[in-house]
């Protein structure tokens, strides 16, 4: 069995901390457990690459973007992106981490994706090659730096970036807040991935005659993460454990039982409460949440003065345990 090296944390709700969770998922991998990775922005509205480049002292972000990336494919004149010609800058604080930033422009690529969605299935070789684009970039980009992992940011939507990129992808999680409009995003969710793997085994039955090659278009779903939910005294409250159980229950009918799953996807891979004022400061300063320390206090701080006695060990308390939660997710790629 092929190794799973590119994952991706997708739900189509916006506001379910995808982007947080995923940069710092990335900061552990490359820094905790020493892995080579690699972060690729294809959210067009390009958060990730604000809060990867955040402590840089730039006005021009360095590297290729995304867009820049693909256009090559979307204009015909390469079958395939050449990664040799990529520049793919390291963070300024965490080495062994590096970045395919994101564009703004990259929403002009939903046009190209969708028309390869559309007609990758008529006897278009063009089609079927930008069907493909992700698939093989991905690919050639483990071949040619030896990443690791890959973990690719996606924004709140279904359409045809996000549908081609997480086929292209080996393994994803959902992340999820426990509240009504979350249970009725991954009902949706469920059934929207379901036609998509359906789908995309109807259009790679084509390529063979061209001599063409396809991808599994198959991820395995890794488990669910819930997030945001709000503790009291060290508890869950209620409302919120409600949900949780019915988001999970509808993880296990839809997902689980219906699509390609890890074994352990019946249960929440981790479950990360409200972490305040840390994701901010986390964003200004450029570094992981769990790495955070007493001199970044400041930046939270009415007064400008880090804090001290039981405000500071709160903040470190919060940290460490954002980062437990965080290390069971790199725990489930690692070991799934």
């Amino acid at each position: 069995m092929k190794e799973r090296k590119v994952f991706t944390l997708y739900n189509h709700k916006g506001g379910v901390s995808k982007t947080t969770t995923n940069f710092n998922l990335a900061v552990f991998l490359s820094q905790r457990l020493n892995k080579k990775v690699l972060l690729v922005d294809a959210d067009p509205q390009s958060n990730l690459t604000e809060t990867f480049f955040a402590s840089a002292d730039t006005d021009t972000l360095p590297g290729t973007s995304i867009y820049e990336t693909l256009r090559p494919r979307f204009e015909g004149n390469a079958s395939r992106i050449d990664v040799k010609n990529l520049v793919l800058p390291d963070h300024p604080v965490y080495k062994n981490l590096y970045i395919l930033r994101g564009d703004w422009n990259f929403s002009l690529a939903e046009r190209f994706l969708s028309n390869a969605l559309s007609l990758a299935i008529t006897e278009s070789v063009h089609e079927k090659q930008t069907y493909n684009v992700f698939y093989n970039l991905f690919n050639d980009l483990i071949k040619e730096h030896n990443f690791d992992y890959i973990l690719l940011d996606l924004g709140p939507s279904s359409g045809a970036i996000t549908n081609l990129a997480l086929l292209s992808c080996d393994g994803y999680f959902i992340p999820v807040t426990p509240d009504r409009f979350c249970a009725q995003a991954v009902t949706a969710l469920a059934n929207l991935i379901k036609t998509w793997i359906e789908r995309h085994r109807k259009v790679i039955a084509t390529f063979e005659p061209f001599g063409l090659s396809s991808f599994p278009g198959e991820p395995v779903f890794y488990g669910g993460i819930s997030q945001n939910f709000k503790a009291y005294a060290g508890r869950t409250r209620k409302p919120y454990q409600y949900w949780e159980a019915e988001i999970l229950k509808i993880i296990r009918e839809k997902i689980v039982s219906e699509l390609p799953s890890q074994k352990t996807a019946s249960e929440y891979v981790a479950s990360i409460r409200d972490f305040g004022g840390l994701a901010p400061v986390s964003q200004l300063v450029g570094k992981a949440i769990f790495d955070l320390n007493k001199s970044d206090t400041q930046f939270a701080s009415e007064k400008g003065a880090a804090w001290q006695g039981v405000a500071l060990e709160s903040w470190m308390d919060r940290a460490e345990e954002y980062g437990n939660e965080i290390e069971k997710i790199a725990g489930a790629i690692i070991n799934g």
